[in-house]
């Protein structure tokens, strides 16, 4: 990252130097009314993704649940929900509570890792708010 005064630019490009990265794309106006800066995939990292994602696809040519999400959310909020993903995919779904025992966290966080994964559209709740069960959804 960079800020307004541009001293990233050099901690940027040294990055992507020391990382065996492409080089990064620079392009502005005449009149310098916008700047765009393309940063390209490593050609490594690019095949190690395609190789994880052939190896999360099932017989059945779908995709797990878990393989999904690790792709779609950050590694960090990924890691934080990864007993919940498992769960669901074992018993088809979780309910609050349910959620409360596996990951041992309080009511409340229960609730912002279940809306988490309800805003990826891979997981949906049904039921009202005294008796729900968040179910996949990867149609």
């Amino acid at each position: 990252m960079t800020e307004g005064r541009n001293t990233g630019f050099k901690k940027i490009l040294d990055a992507l130097e020391a990382n065996g990265s492409p080089k990064p794309e620079f392009e502005t106006d005449e009149d310098r009314s916008y700047f765009i800066t393309r940063l390209f995939v490593h050609e490594a990292f690019a095949k190690d993704v395609n190789e994880r994602s052939l190896s999360q696809v099932n017989n059945n040519n779908e995709r797990s649940l878990s393989g999904v999400l690790s792709e779609v959310l950050k590694r960090s909020d990924f890691c934080k929900l990864e007993k919940l993903i498992k769960f669901i995919e074992e018993k088809g779904e979780i309910t609050p509570k349910e959620a409360e025992a596996v990951s041992g966290k309080s009511a409340a966080t229960v609730r912002r890792y279940l809306k988490i994964l309800v805003g990826t559209g891979y997981v949906e709740a049904e039921g009202n708010t005294n008796n729900s069960a968040y179910k996949i959804n990867l149609q």
